[in-house]
């Protein structure tokens, strides 16, 4: 009763505003004179749902003796199905809903066949998976359902069912004269039954992105310039933000690459462009350790050391330190790939590759630009774009055992020239 009470405010709310394809349907009225009569009249179409079948199927038990399309969507009042809906009705209901579930599941090659004999459902209106839940034949109740109204699809009437379901006009129970007296406009909602509305095209869902659009693209301003300051401020260099920066952004499509080509996965919900933030974050991390790590050899070594030799030493620490924390965060993010949602798990596959493409081009890309940083600085450059400030060397040798590191660097430049 209360489904069917919430879907008359809704066709009440659409046929208001022009938003629904109408027909000519016949209208129930009784007076004592005489009694139930019928007559037609142009109002939207009744929405295909379990309501509209119990319409049908109790029609079908007070005088259709067949259940055929033509009486798909009568247009019995919905006080006038609770007064028929005894517990008998329901039951045999039921039952037959049961049967043409699984009767549907066979003809989809969903469920394995049977023998069982399904003759209540050759009459009976099209059955969709929309009606029911999965869970429907194990229980026996229907917990979600779905109510299909045969609205306009342009542009404007989809705009204002939009801002209906955005006001929650469209969830307001029914305030009419024929209700006024009934004790649902009450506690309609207090039985358990939420609603939600969406459209076959996501028609809402483009809408709803679309005002939220103007924010995010904000938001994404705001966090990619936050992170840009932060290595810029850290580094002291134009040039390895620079170089940061374009590590970060070419790990999107990287990443997009071997998720679609590579993994074959071609569902890629809105859901996954949020993951740009977390390669900010994996971006600006992987900068600041191998920075850190750099600056820190060539404090501990002796002056005279070049480039290479400093990279020799911080090349294989840098690259375990960055895979360390990016092995780890990609596998916390691979192993949610087993849950069930869609979404959720192809959001963390996607953001799973994004985090190991990072850690490739940190390797690729950030390491030869500290290089190429160091060695422009030992060169005496004093461009304020390479660096704001140069890296400083310790006027005395720590204490180090520096004769072992300059055996070890012989040992590897000899190994170069094939000593």
């Amino acid at each position: 009763y209360e489904m069917c009470i919430a879907e008359e405010h809704t066709l009440n709310m659409l046929s208001e505003n022009d938003l629904c394809h109408k027909c000519q349907v016949e209208k129930e009225s009784w007076s004592w004179s005489t009694g139930s009569t019928t007559e037609e009249e142009e109002r939207c179409i009744q929405p295909y749902s379990l309501v509209g079948l119990a319409r049908v199927y109790v029609r079908a038990q007070y005088g259709y003796k067949s259940l055929g399309t033509q009486h798909i969507f009568p247009s019995t009042s919905c006080e006038r199905l609770k007064s028929a809906w005894t517990a008998t009705v329901q039951r045999k209901f039921e039952e037959i809903l049961l049967q043409c579930t699984s009767y549907m599941l066979e003809e989809l090659r969903l469920t394995p066949a049977t023998t069982l004999e399904y003759s209540s459902c050759k009459d009976f209106p099209i059955m969709t998976a929309s009606l029911v839940d999965d869970q429907f034949l194990d229980t026996g109740r229907v917990k979600y359902t779905s109510s299909i109204f045969a609205t306009k699809n342009d542009y404007a009437s989809v705009k204002l069912m939009y801002n209906a379901e955005k006001g929650q006009l469209l969830q307001n129970p029914l305030k009419s004269e024929e209700y006024s007296s009934s004790s649902f406009e009450d506690n309609l909602f207090d039985v358990g039954m939420n609603t939600l509305y969406s459209t076959a095209k996501q028609g809402f869902y483009e809408m709803y992105m679309e005002g939220r659009l103007p924010v995010d693209i904000a938001i994404l301003g705001a966090s990619l310039i936050f992170t840009v300051v932060g290595v810029l401020i850290h580094t002291r260099s134009a040039f390895l933000t620079i170089m940061g920066v374009l590590q970060i952004l070419l790990t999107l499509p990287l990443g997009y690459f071997v998720y679609y080509f590579i993994c074959g996965v071609t569902f890629f919900p809105f859901l996954n462009t949020s993951a740009i933030f977390i390669v900010f974050a994996m971006g600006a991390d992987d900068i600041f350790v191998a920075v850190n790590i750099w600056e820190s050899i060539r404090h501990e070594m002796p002056r005279d050391l070049t480039t290479d030799q400093v990279a020799f030493y911080a090349l294989p620490k840098i690259a375990f330190a960055t895979f360390v924390t990016s092995i780890t965060t990609a596998a916390a993010f691979f192993a949610s790939t087993g849950v069930k949602a869609p979404i959720i798990a192809s959001f963390a596959l996607f953001c799973g590759l994004l985090v190991m493409m990072d850690y490739v081009l940190s390797i690729v890309i950030i390491f030869p630009a500290i290089c190429m940083y160091d060695r422009w600085l030992a060169q005496g450059c004093k461009s304020s774009w390479v660096s704001f400030s140069s890296m400083t060397v310790p006027e005395e040798m720590p204490d180090t055992d520096i004769d072992e590191e300059r055996r070890e660097i012989e040992d590897w430049e000899k190994g170069e020239r094939g000593e």
